[in-house]
């Protein structure tokens, strides 16, 4: 799984890189098809949009919109340094089970489903028969282990991210359901690439 990268201009032009490589989780060297659209993009930009955006196993998409600071002092690619608005706590969630959901049920179906569980304020009376519908679809040699691992993130993501991070503001952990699964999967990729 890789991230892809659209940039958006200030004047609404836009380009998809070459080639797209993260130097440190704030940094990433952008290739380019040409050196037109190089020149185009340092010209007349002190910093431009980024939708990073991530297919799930499942077919899910899952994005993050970044401001893009441009380093004009690199000449042969494009240089970009970002501050997410989500925190980087999230990254803390991050383990293989986080992987397993993807490719079985999907990271941002079970945020977007635990979420309508919190909504219903009886998270604790329903979360076993929430459990049981959501993985009812999975094969049964899978089953048991999945619950384990949704289990586990339901957890940490009550307690770290809708109670700590979202002071148990719903409405707005609701409206980044996307961004948050996104930098979860973007932990496993940078990780992998041994950035993180």
């Amino acid at each position: 799984m890789e991230p892809n990268l659209l940039l958006i201009t200030n004047n609404g032009d836009f380009y998809v890189p070459k080639k797209c490589e993260f130097i440190d989780h704030k940094t990433i060297k952008i290739i380019l098809y040409g050196d037109e659209d190089l020149n185009n993009i340092k010209n007349f930009n002190n910093g431009i949009l980024g939708y990073f955006i991530l297919k799930e196993k499942r077919g899910n998409l899952v994005g993050l919109k970044r401001f893009l600071k441009i380093d004009k002092r690199i000449a042969s690619y494009l240089k970009v340094s970002f501050v997410d608005f989500l925190s980087e706590e999230i990254r803390e969630l991050y383990g293989d089970y986080i992987e397993i959901i993807s490719e079985f049920i999907g990271l941002y179906e079970t945020i977007h489903e635990f979420n309508a569980l919190i909504k219903t304020k009886k998270v604790r009376e329903n979360y076993e028969d929430w459990l049981e519908t959501f993985v009812k679809d999975i094969d049964d040699t899978h089953k048991e282990t999945l619950k384990m691992y949704i289990s586990k993130f339901a957890n940490l993501y009550l307690i770290r991210i809708y109670e700590k991070l979202f002071s148990k503001n719903i409405e707005l952990l609701e409206k980044q359901e996307k961004e948050i699964a996104y930098k979860l999967l973007e932990t496993g990729v940078l990780k992998e690439k041994g950035v993180l």
